[in-house]
């Protein structure tokens, strides 16, 4: 399952919006018409992405107590490397070897640096944004359920989760 940040900008169009996009992040038109709706008439949406999806900028989903775990093969491998009579510094590092991938992948607690940075300049652009994080397992242009969820400020953006499926409004308060 991945996460796609969806948003929107009032007046905003791709050729006015990629201009602000640093290395890495990318900026096409979202096609799924309920999430479009959701963000609003007034703008078109846009999926911000890297790499084609949004996992490694998205927050973390609001409740979600695990995202701080370590993955579940972690113990695993500590056992077998343990087993293979290594010490435990070597054991440490195989470990976080063989789960780097997983590790970088883990949620956070916010936004990406990245991703809040470019949220930060297209309100300072545009005076206002709305945004949605959605979870998709296969295609993105499945209808999904979209519900409000209240205002955001600037200094929440890489602190703090979100619940996926609320369209979010980043203003230029805070």
């Amino acid at each position: 399952m991945c996460a796609f940040v969806a948003l929107a900008v009032p007046g905003g169009s791709l050729e006015r919006l990629r201009p602000h996009c640093p290395r890495g992040l990318h900026l096409e038109v979202c096609g799924n018409a309920s999430i479009a709706e959701a963000l609003g008439v007034d703008a078109t949406a846009f999926w911000l992405t890297s790499g084609g999806c949004s996992c490694d900028l998205a927050p973390r989903e609001a409740g979600d107590a695990d995202a701080d775990e370590p993955p579940p093969r972690a113990a695993r491998l500590r056992r077998k490397f343990r087993r293979r009579g290594w010490s435990p510094a070597k054991v440490e590092r195989a470990v976080k070897d063989a789960l780097r991938g997983e590790i970088s992948a883990a949620p956070r607690a916010g936004f990406s640096d990245d991703a809040a940075a470019l949220l930060v300049r297209l309100v300072e652009q545009y005076g206002a944004l709305r945004f949605v994080v959605c979870a998709f397992d296969g295609s993105i242009d499945v209808p999904v359920a979209v519900e409000g969820g209240g205002q955001v400020e600037r200094e929440q953006l890489t602190t703090s989760p979100v619940e996926y499926g609320r369209v979010y409004r980043l203003g230029m308060r805070g």
